[in-house]
Parts: C-alpha cells; structure tokens; sequence
C-alpha cells in the first residue's frame, strides 16, 4: 500500500497521462510486460507441473513475454490490430529469431 500521498498522486496522474495518450490517434502506445525468471512452470496446485503457461487476455497492442518451457526461448505473445499483424507476418528480421508468427 502507497503510503505517501504525492507517490499515490504522480503514480495516478502518470496513469491518467499515459490512457490520454493511448486515446489520441496520432499516438502509438504500446504496452510490454513480462514474467520472465518467475517460476510458473514450477507451480503445481495439486495436479502437477503445468506443460503450457499463457495470457488468458491480451488486449491489441499489448506485448507479453514468458520464458519458454525448459528455460531455452522466450515466448512472446503479441497483440496486435489485423494490419499490423500481418505487417509483423512478413518482417524478415522479425521472423529470423522466431520458430513460429
């Protein structure tokens, strides 16, 4: 919890920034997190080890990543609008470093 009420109050109004941004048309924002170096594949609620982790939402312009199963790739799970994923489709640099688009 924010004890201090400036840190709350920039933390709020860098967040209001940022969704204004997002709404102006001439603006791209794109939006990365990962999970990289958490365990998951080591999580186990009862019914053993999980074979695949994912996102169950990724919203368009939304980039998400996780360490792959075994710890040897990442996964990059990548929201995009149907013009810009077939753009990402056809990038050559792109494609060089990725086993599938």
């Amino acid at each position: 919890m924010l004890q201090d009420p400036k840190v709350y109050s920039t933390v709020i109004k860098s967040r209001n920034e940022l969704h204004e941004a997002m709404e102006e048309e001439e603006v791209d924002v794109f939006m990365f997190t990962s999970w990289g170096r958490l365990p998951l594949y080591e999580a186990d609620f009862g019914w053993g080890k999980p074979v695949w982790v994912s996102k169950i939402h990724l919203p368009a312009e939304q980039i998400f990543l996780l360490d792959g199963e075994g710890g040897d790739g990442i996964d990059a799970w990548v929201g995009l609008n149907k013009q810009d994923i077939l753009q990402l489709q056809q990038d050559g640099d792109i494609l060089a470093f990725t086993s599938g688009v």
